[in-house]
């Protein structure tokens, strides 16, 4: 009778003992989803670096007001919100969307954050660096597209809302459907607005860029990836043994227009 008793006892206290791990399981993967939902709709980032008039605009109005964006504040604001840099303004952000990451907003922008790597573009430009493979997805009213790589590169809005991507250093693969670009440092890629066609990939010239180019001159500090940018622009300028340095221009009807100066 004492052995039945002990029995009964010993099945009671592993049958507890089961559903107590099963709750420990439950409230373990339970906190997990609740962070994985906090941290995917929060970008944590801080400002460094601000020139003229930004400002963070949340997409609802009942989540928050218009900020205007000053040096050291750091942004908390949950997902979606905009940034926007207004004429002869610039902001660069650290830590965007994850630490290691740089990413600048040239002047005359507006861009909504839509997931931690989906950026719509109302208008504008801005520069990424970053040194893990990540995939973003990058879109206007018109055009989609997908990048998946690690470096530093630029991405332009185009006149008909298609993009102009630059990469500076690193690799980067562009993708759309079917169609995959890969592309190397100095490489020019333009997108667009009708069904996301992609060009061939225009070698532009990256000593000059580098000597040219706002989103990378007009900041108080340097890139983090600088020293590999100068690198590549050295390689690229012994490979090519160029007669002529080019300086990219705008993109009017589809058709990429460039300024040639001839070497004396």
């Amino acid at each position: 009778m004492q052995n039945s008793s002990s029995h009964k006892i010993s099945i009671f206290k592993s049958i507890v003992l089961f559903f107590f791990t099963c709750l420990l399981l439950f409230l373990g993967s339970f906190a997990f989803a609740i962070e994985k939902h906090a941290e995917s709709n929060h970008n944590s980032s801080q400002v460094s670096f601000v020139y003229g008039q930004c400002y963070l605009q949340p997409k609802e109005v009942q989540s928050g007001k218009t900020l205007e964006l000053s040096s050291g504040v750091k942004i908390t604001q949950p997902i979606p919100y905009a940034l926007v840099a207004r004429e002869n303004s610039y902001l660069e952000l650290l830590d965007f969307p994850q630490p290691n990451n740089v990413t600048r907003i040239g002047q005359s922008t507006a861009i909504e954050i839509r997931d931690r790597f989906h950026l719509y573009f109302f208008q504008g430009s801005s520069l990424i660096s970053q040194r893990e493979n990540t995939k973003w997805t990058l879109e206007t009213n018109s055009t989609l597209i997908n990048t998946f790589g690690y470096g530093t590169w630029m991405v332009e809005t185009t006149d008909q809302m298609g993009f102009k991507i630059v990469l500076l250093e690193g690799k980067l693969a562009v993708f759309q459907d079917n169609m995959t670009v890969f592309l190397n440092s100095g490489d020019l890629l333009l997108i667009s607005e009708i069904k996301g066609q992609i060009s061939q990939k225009i070698k532009i010239d990256l000593p000059l860029l580098l000597q040219t180019c706002r989103l990378l001159n007009n900041f108080k500090s340097e890139l983090t990836s600088n020293s590999r940018i100068i690198s590549a622009a050295r390689v690229q300028a012994m490979r090519l043994k160029k007669r002529f340095e080019a300086v990219v221009g705008g993109v009017k009807n589809n058709k990429l227009q460039i300024w040639a100066i001839k070497k004396n």
